[in-house]
Parts: C-alpha cells; sequence; structure tokens
C-alpha cells in the first residue's frame, strides 16, 4: 500500500469508527436498563403473597430475571467481539504506520536544497506532511475509543456484580 492510500484509510477511520464504536453510551445505558428491570423484577418477585400459585409466580419472574442476565452477558459479548475487531483492524494500519514513520520523520526535517531531486524530495514531504496529519488524528481517535472500551469494561464490571447479587437474592426469594 502506497503513502497517499494509508494516509486516506487513516483519514477515512474517523467516520468508519462513528459508524462502527459510536454505540458506548446506547450500550451502557442497556447494561444499567437491564439491572434496574432486574431489580424491579426481584422487588415483584418478594411481594407475592403466599399462596398456591406463588411458587410458580416467584419461579417464572426468577427464569425471567436469569433470562435478563444472560442477555446482558449476551451484548457483553458482543463488545468484546467488537473490541478484538478493532485491536485487530488499528494493529494492521499501525504497523503501516510505522513503516512510513520510518520515512517521513526524517523528512519532515530534512532541507529539501540538499537533495539532488528537488521534485521528488517536495512531493515525498508533502505526502509526509498529509499522512503525519493524519496519523495524528487517527491515533487521537484510536485512543478515544480505546478509552471508550475501557470504560464500558468497568461498567460492565459494576452491573454483571449487581446483577449476581440481584440473582442470588431471587434466588433465595423462590
Amino acid at each position: 500500500m502506497g503513502l497517499r492510500d494509508l494516509s486516506e484509510r487513516l483519514a477515512d477511520f474517523g467516520s468508519y469508527a462513528d459508524k462502527n464504536f459510536s454505540r458506548f453510551d446506547r450500550v451502557e445505558q442497556k447494561y444499567r436498563t437491564i439491572t434496574a428491570d432486574m431489580r424491579r423484577g426481584l422487588t415483584k418477585q418478594k411481594a407475592i403473597i403466599k399462596g398456591p400459585d406463588a411458587y410458580s409466580a416467584r419461579s417464572d419472574i426468577a427464569m425471567w430475571i436469569s433470562d435478563a442476565q444472560g442477555a446482558a452477558s449476551n451484548l457483553h459479548d458482543s463488545v468484546e467481539t467488537a473490541h478484538t475487531d478493532f485491536t485487530r483492524q488499528t494493529k494492521s494500519i499501525l504497523t503501516e504506520t510505522a513503516r512510513y514513520d520510518q520515512i517521513c520523520v526524517p523528512l519532515a526535517n530534512a532541507k529539501i536544497g540538499d537533495d539532488p531531486d528537488v521534485t521528488t524530495a517536495l512531493v515525498w514531504k508533502a505526502a509526509c506532511a498529509t499522512f503525519q496529519k493524519s496519523e495524528a488524528a487517527f491515533y487521537a481517535r484510536v485512543n478515544s475509543i480505546e478509552g471508550s472500551f475501557q470504560h464500558i469494561e468497568i461498567v460492565w464490571r459494576q452491573e454483571s456484580e449487581a446483577q449476581e447479587a440481584i440473582i442470588q437474592a431471587s434466588n433465595a426469594a423462590q
């Protein structure tokens, strides 16, 4: 892949990232909503008065609570898969950028007058300037998305812990 193509890929990464990795707020809200729904289910389960159908009703709610935790776990699996894909894709691009950094970093400080082929040096210097601008934006976006993945993992751990406590309380309420 040429420097121009790589620069375009780096520049296009922003819109790709927005399309594929902009759902963090919704995922976080979904984790929290599932936990809140599970709490409401537990409250309903505990409020069931003893009677002929009480065990069955409590059991049905316990099953629903367990299913809700399964849905949260499936959502988390999707987030982990997205993170793995993101890491794989960015690693590939980072490998390519490292190769061109070896060319462009020295050129950024080079004096064009020292090069016997001034036209070629000017073309490379201009291409490298575009590349380095795209590269800086790419790194900023990657770091931001990686931070979002780390944040959503923290939220998942908190919600998962709360959900597990709800499951235990639900099981005890049966």
